[in-house]
């Protein structure tokens, strides 16, 4: 349904020629598609994105870049991934947007696919303290992938402070009833608890 819906928009926003409505239903699509793990569809509508950012909206365009990078990691298009951040850092100077956390936590995501998770804590520990300030309806939140970090690094220490860290933003994912934020969260959670023999409360995660 949720599907179907986007794409009514999006033919809508084409009929009428809504350019940043029709950019975002890509993006939106592009999204979903790389939640499912339907890698090329995913790349098929957020390349078409970037490759016309200069048209949307910023957010749109930042969200689309981070997505496309991490499903290019998916599909084992690692060169490709880092520079697709390249890129987002590029447009965010040329039109003076933030880019920096974004592109910090996306590095921190694509060096644990790579294994690397030397590189993965070093930049985990730049994202110390920031929170997300608004729903979190993103597929990059530097504050989850800072948990995500640091439960790798499998030390007692690490792992404490990832489910303190993550306790914090399951309230706020409920409380916004951001279901796609939450989802990650309790997945997270979920290791987190059993890699401490914490069984019972881990089957609860799930």
């Amino acid at each position: 349904a949720l599907e179907e819906t986007i794409s009514l928009y999006l033919k809508l926003a084409v009929e009428h020629n809504l350019g940043i409505s029709m950019l975002w239903a890509r993006y939106f699509l592009g999204s979903l598609h790389y939640e499912r793990n339907e890698l090329e569809q995913a790349v098929e509508q957020l390349e078409a994105v970037v490759e016309q950012r200069y048209l949307a909206n910023f957010d749109c365009v930042r969200g689309a870049f981070t997505d496309l990078a991490l499903a290019y990691q998916a599909q084992g298009r690692a060169r490709d991934a880092s520079a697709t951040m390249g890129n987002l850092t590029q447009v965010g100077l040329e039109l003076e947007m933030e880019t920096a956390v974004q592109r910090q936590a996306v590095e921190v995501r694509l060096a644990l696919a790579r294994q690397d998770l030397d590189e993965a804590l070093r930049g985990a520990a730049q994202l110390n303290g920031i929170l997300p300030e608004a729903p979190m309806i993103w597929s990059e939140i530097p504050a989850i992938t800072r948990a995500q970090a640091l439960l790798a690094a499998g030390g007692a220490n690490e792992r404490r402070q990832a489910l303190d860290l993550l306790d914090t933003l399951e309230a706020v994912a409920e409380a916004t009833h951001v279901w796609k934020a939450l989802v990650r969260i309790l997945a997270l959670q979920a290791l987190g608890f059993a890699a401490g023999k914490r069984d019972a409360e881990a089957l609860a995660k799930l």
